[in-house]
């Protein structure tokens, strides 16, 4: 009876991965926290001089696999222009998790900051953030069977590359 036997497997799976989730939601929300505050402390200069404004606030979210769950966003205002920090997802694609920087009323793909939790690449060290910025690319043209351009540059999380990004956003 291979059918029973998978779907045995399937609602075992099921019952241990909703006691993980409990833990996968809290570890997800305190790396989040961590990097919400790491951001705030690269642009705590800007904020000291009133160049920026820097709030914190509490969203609600779901992901599919984990439910719906409460965790911090930020958002970046400098005059009129609002960039918001938003937590995409724990589980995503090619990461351990996933937050976005996009200028309020600008979230396409070519003015969205990505930032990824990722591990480097061959170790088993605890992830760290890393920063992708969108290629500046004009003229850019795709040209069948060639081997597509990458879009996006990636680089560890750094004040360097969080001004950099900023600078790009409310510009």
């Amino acid at each position: 009876m291979p059918l029973k036997d998978t779907l045995n497997r399937l609602r075992e799976q099921e019952k241990q991965e909703k006691q993980d989730r409990p833990a996968l939601i809290a570890g997800w929300q305190a790396a989040v926290d961590a990097l919400l505050t790491q951001i705030h402390s690269y642009l705590s200069e800007y904020e000291k001089d009133g160049s920026l404004i820097i709030k914190q606030k509490r969203i609600r979210f779901t992901e599919e696999n984990l439910g719906t769950y409460e965790i911090n966003a930020m958002e970046i205002q400098a005059g009129p222009i609002l960039v918001l920090v938003q937590p995409v997802g724990l589980i995503v694609t090619g990461a351990e998790g996933r937050v976005d920087m996009h200028r309020q009323g600008r979230p396409g793909e070519e003015h969205r900051i990505m930032l990824l939790r990722m591990r480097p690449s061959g170790t088993t060290s605890m992830p760290a953030w890393f920063i992708t910025l969108p290629r500046n690319t004009p003229g850019f043209q795709a040209q069948v069977y060639t081997a597509p351009t990458p879009t996006r540059s990636i680089e560890p999380l750094s004040k360097a590359a969080l001004e950099r990004a900023v600078d790009m956003l409310l510009k």
